[in-house]
């Protein structure tokens, strides 16, 4: 969202780029494209998903968890 909602002169892409790299430097994994789960892993809507990990599963596997949603539909002004 930082990467396309914010403008270029405010915070160039380039900053953000370097800063995810960073991220990726001391072992942030990312991982895009994937829908977590309670307990039904499939609805409608869920084209976009590649991958989908069900929320016990990492709840129990990690010690740190970020879900970051993306952005949400526009608001009117």
């Amino acid at each position: 969202m930082v990467a396309f909602g914010i403008p270029e002169a405010r915070i160039p892409i380039r900053t953000v780029r370097e800063g995810v790299k960073d991220l990726e430097r001391l072992g942030v994994n990312f991982h895009f494209r994937t829908k977590v789960v309670y307990d039904s892993p499939r609805e409608l809507g869920d084209e976009w998903a590649e991958h989908f990990v069900s929320l016990e599963r990492l709840l129990g596997e990690f010690d740190a968890i970020l879900i970051a949603t993306g952005g949400h539909g526009g608001r009117e002004n």
